[in-house]
């Protein structure tokens, strides 16, 4: 018999767990969704800056508020995600003008394969 290592085990409950509900994905917004005000509110909360950019969008399993911030002096934007039904703040990431340009690039495409 095989043994399965605790890595393998890891990479596997990962892979499920970055792997995206394509039904769920492809389904309208749920409307029990708290309001992108209250979300909005919440983000800046967390991470005090300007709002460039917000965006309502299923990823990683959850429906979220997505907000990019900027702040006076910090040439990194700020992305917030909110759980769209719960208000929970899932995610605070700092993305640079690659990580910015990547993101464009993979949007873009995306956008022409639907």
């Amino acid at each position: 018999m095989r043994h399965i290592t605790n890595g393998k085990i890891w990479m596997v409950l990962v892979a499920f767990a970055c792997t995206p509900n394509l039904s769920t994905a492809n389904e309208a917004p749920p409307t029990n969704r708290i309001p992108i005000e209250k979300a909005r509110e919440m983000a800046i909360a967390t991470y005090h800056g300007k709002i460039l950019g917000e965006e309502l969008e299923f990823e990683y399993g959850h429906w979220i508020y997505s907000f990019d911030l900027k702040s006076k002096g910090d040439k990194n934007v700020h992305e917030v995600h909110v759980d769209a039904l719960n208000g929970k703040i899932l995610d605070v990431h700092v993305e640079t003008a690659a990580d910015e340009k990547k993101e464009l690039l993979e949007d873009a495409k995306e956008s022409s394969n639907n």
